[in-house]
């Protein structure tokens, strides 16, 4: 009987420590990340984005880099290229990205650095390589894009501001 005991004590002692532990790993620390996080960013800052984009091997392959500072910020990336880099950072809050494109290359930066901002890219232009470098400086801007052809290969977008809206459409 009292080796018995000491086998039960032993179990209760472990499941206890087990139990402590898995308590502890489930504080989570939340910091307000709020606007504070938003800065003035200019051209500079996508410039910079550009350049570690293009220390990327040039390789068949494709890849999506996304960083999100804030809360409710959306972001869906959906390609059917040969090669494709897309790099998207938002800083602020409730910011939507959806981009879908098909194209032989497709090489884009987007900044989207504000609140309540919307980029919508759509296209099929399976025989073109697309570069896009979009920035989004402020509140509730809108930047849309329907289609791609030989005049908008390469698009550079700076909206600075509030309430700013750019609408393209393409047609072949």
């Amino acid at each position: 009987m009292g080796v018995h005991h000491i086998k039960i004590k032993y179990i209760l002692i472990a499941l206890l420590f087990v139990g402590f532990n898995t308590l502890y790993a489930q504080i989570e620390v939340v910091e307000d990340v709020g606007a504070s996080l938003v800065s003035d960013v200019g051209l500079e800052n996508l410039q910079s984005v550009s350049q570690v984009q293009s220390n990327v091997p040039q390789a068949a392959s494709n890849a999506v880099y996304i960083q999100q500072i804030g809360s409710n910020n959306n972001s869906a990336v959906q390609t059917q290229t040969d090669y494709s880099t897309i790099s998207l950072v938002q800083n602020g809050n409730a910011n939507n990205a959806d981009i879908n494109v098909a194209a032989k290359t497709f090489s884009t930066n987007v900044l989207q650095n504000g609140n309540n901002n919307f980029l919508l890219e759509y296209g099929n232009a399976p025989s073109l390589n697309l570069e896009r470098n979009i920035i989004q400086n402020g509140n509730e801007q809108n930047v849309v894009i329907f289609g791609s052809n030989t005049l908008t290969e390469k698009i550079q977008l700076n909206l600075q501001g509030n309430a700013k809206s750019i609408t393209i459409r393409n047609f072949n």
